[in-house]
């Protein structure tokens, strides 16, 4: 018999972690920190603080805007937001601007009193360990890896305190 060949082809590391946290449905909102920044300086701070940047695409930056209110507002400000986001950038790549409404992403602000989720291997049950350490052989770079191990322990960690399944205290 023919031992099969497969074809290796080179894929994002963005997409194989957005896909490996999805897969263990661990929430985590990779936003691009250029277009937050250029956003956050042309909106001013009580825009940006209703609003999140999706993407650019064909000349269109595309804003998820959290009320109704502020989206309609916006509909208003759109010529002036372009305005400003072309001189402070210097470039003519945004071409127009798409608000639509969407929700607060729940990575952006924690919930409250949840500000510092303890780093605690405590809290984890034996089936959670065994998913870290499946999921971490697909991350290559040692230095991402340990991210990714400390982000998972993290949102584990905050699950169950949310939930209440633990009670507060660490699972034995």
């Amino acid at each position: 018999m023919r031992p099969r060949t497969r074809k290796l082809r080179l894929e994002h590391l963005g997409g194989i972690l957005k896909e490996s946290l999805k897969k263990n449905r661990i929430a985590v909102i990779l936003e691009d920190r250029k277009l937050r920044d250029l956003w956050d300086k042309a909106a001013g701070p009580q825009i940006a603080a209703q609003t999140r940047p999706e993407s650019i695409k064909r000349g269109v930056l595309y804003i998820k805007v959290f009320s109704p209110v502020w989206l309609q507002e916006l509909g208003y400000l759109r010529e002036e937001l372009l305005a400003k986001i072309v001189s402070s950038s210097g470039d003519t790549a945004v071409k127009n601007i798409h608000f639509s409404l969407g929700e607060r992403a729940a990575a952006g602000r924690p919930a409250r009193g949840m500000e510092t989720v303890p780093l605690d291997l405590r809290y984890l049950r034996d089936r959670d360990r065994k998913m870290i350490q499946d999921c971490l052989p697909a991350v290559a770079d040692p230095e991402l890896r340990e991210i990714v191990r400390r982000t998972m322990i993290r949102e584990i960690t905050r699950r169950r305190m949310l939930d209440g399944r633990s009670k507060g205290r660490p699972v034995k």
